[in-house]
């Protein structure tokens, strides 16, 4: 499955949980998207700790934070989470992590185009996997 027209795209998802490092090489991501998609909304789905440093990113428009190993630890904070992103009803999602579990809540939000790595765990449930080049710092 291909990724409809750019200016089809209207609500996008970028999905980054990792460590608070990991979030902040992922900042070169939300711009290039913002300058592709220039008619969508992007959101940013990251843990608390790196929602601060997030907020006020011109490539932002809003963020939704899932704490995965605090208050939204478990079944319960996954299913939250899912609801959450199930009611934005995104077009596209970026996972920028590599999880099962991340793999599988964007599976589960029937969000029609998953874009993730190819190295992830539970790949299959993306609808296009990218491979990574290793030679490449992070923020390429």
């Amino acid at each position: 499955m291909s990724i409809p027209n750019k200016d089809e795209i209207q609500k996008i998802l970028l999905f980054q949980t990792a460590f608070l490092g990991d979030v902040v090489l992922s900042s070169p991501v939300f711009e290039n998207i913002k300058e592709h998609f220039v008619n969508a909304t992007v959101t940013a789905l990251t843990i608390p700790g790196a929602a601060p440093v997030l907020a006020g990113n011109p490539y932002i428009d809003s963020i939704i934070t899932y704490d995965k190993n605090g208050a939204d630890k478990g079944v319960k904070g996954f299913l939250k989470t899912l609801g959450m992103i199930k009611r934005e009803q995104f077009d596209v999602v970026f996972s920028l992590h590599r999880s099962l579990r991340t793999s599988l809540m964007l599976y589960l939000a029937d969000i029609p185009h998953r874009i993730g790595f190819a190295d992830s765990a539970f790949s299959a449930f993306y609808t296009k996997r990218v491979t990574r080049d290793l030679s490449l710092h992070d923020v390429k």
